[in-house]
């Protein structure tokens, strides 16, 4: 009989002691929502266990801290339940930099220059060339050849803005000494219908290259075989017209132009003109209304090209041929 007293007693002590065992409640969370996970995921756990907690960051994240700062800043820890707890994972979008470089070093600068990133977004990038420089391509990590360029930001990245030297600080020191005054350059390849690069007395593109097909537009300084200067226009009295007044005289004026054609690398002139704007109209006898000075119409791209083609659509041109198409095709 004390056995059978005896079991039971053991019997109720063990149910007692298994359901008076102590628990604790885990509690887990991220911040801000979606940025990763945590595993495992909430529980109820025994007191005195110990606990692998694991932050895992979703794409474009990076974990940052624990909610306790005494857990520390990796992405692994354990803990011991010894009381009810709730943690947060904290994350932080991922950044990678964008290195901008330019070559050479001084041919220009990128807008913005060295950034960072948020992950997975594009970052956009300018090439500006310094005066004397054109910009040319992109290199490294993205490749184009429009200055303006988007990278795709999923890891750090260089890219290289390539400059070159412009044609215009290329070929004006060939209009030098030419008895053009101010004269800057015009260009034109050898035996092709391009490329052109017209450019005013002062270094700057002329408004004339928008009457010419962007083809013929140039490239190299390389490619150059021809070398059109072009001077400053200037203005010429013709004429002047008195009139039975008190009035001061009217002065007829007509535009000029000087222009040389040079062959690039021998220096050779192969012809030269002055170009001159239509004349105003004539002095009459009927005195006018009121007094005014009387101007001619500019140099015009017309008399330029007409000119231009004359020279290398003749016989005694060295430049023949396919100069010649140049008129059929495109200016008549």
């Amino acid at each position: 009989m004390k056995r059978v007293f005896l079991f039971l007693f053991i019997i109720i002590a063990v149910v007692f002691t298994i359901s008076c065992t102590t628990k604790y409640d885990l509690i887990t969370s991220v911040n801000p929502e979606g940025a990763g996970i945590t595993t495992p995921a909430d529980g109820t756990y025994d007191a005195g266990t110990t606990i692998s907690i694991i932050a895992k960051p979703s794409s474009g994240y990076i974990f940052d801290h624990w909610s306790d700062s005494n857990m520390g800043t990796v992405e692994s820890i354990k803990i011991t339940m010894d009381t009810d707890k709730s943690i947060t994972a904290y994350f932080k979008k991922q950044e990678f930099s964008l290195v901008a470089l330019v070559n050479p070093i001084n041919g220009g600068t990128v807008s913005p220059g060295n950034s960072n990133y948020f992950a997975n977004t594009f970052a956009s990038a300018t090439a500006i060339p310094n005066e004397g420089y054109e910009f040319d391509h992109w290199s490294g990590d993205a490749t184009s050849n429009s200055n303006q360029i988007s990278v795709w930001m999923d890891c750090n990245k260089s890219v290289t803005a390539n400059f070159r030297v412009s044609l215009a600080k290329a070929l004006s020191p060939v209009c030098k000494g030419v008895g053009i005054p101010e004269a800057a350059a015009y260009n034109g390849e050898k035996g092709q219908r391009h490329p052109l690069l017209l450019l005013d007395a002062d270094g700057h593109e002329h408004i004339w290259s928008d009457d010419f097909p962007s083809e013929w537009l140039a490239s190299t300084v390389e490619e150059t075989q021809l070398v059109v200067c072009i001077g400053k226009e200037q203005e010429q009295a013709i004429e002047t017209c008195r009139y039975w007044t008190s009035g001061p005289p009217i002065v007829r004026y007509q535009y000029q132009l000087y222009v040389k054609l040079i062959e690039a690398k021998t220096g050779k002139t192969i012809a030269s003109n002055i170009l001159r704007g239509s004349e105003p109209f004539p002095c009459n006898n009927v005195e006018p209304y009121y007094l005014t000075r009387k101007e001619g119409s500019h140099v015009s791209v017309g008399d330029f090209r007409e000119w231009l083609w004359k020279r290398l659509a003749s016989p005694l041109s060295p430049y023949p041929g396919n100069w010649r198409d140049w008129n059929y095709r495109y200016w008549e």
